[in-house]
């Protein structure tokens, strides 16, 4: 019976050691990940996330 892709990812995230991942792929996800903070960063001071931040506060129960 074959594995599913589900199965098959699942052993390989689990069984994946930080040893095992070539340099070249952590130096690119460092720069990945800098570059998704960069654009959070920017995102949060646009006009239409004050928008989304006041809908959140409307809906919470929080004071």
């Amino acid at each position: 019976m074959m594995d599913t892709i589900n199965e098959r990812l699942s052993r390989f995230s689990s069984e994946l050691r930080y040893e095992d991942i070539p340099a070249e792929v952590l130096d690119h996800l460092k720069r990945v990940m800098l570059d998704c903070y960069g654009c959070g960063l920017f995102g949060s001071t646009t006009p239409w996330m004050q928008i989304y931040r006041d809908v959140l506060e409307n809906m919470s129960d929080r004071e």
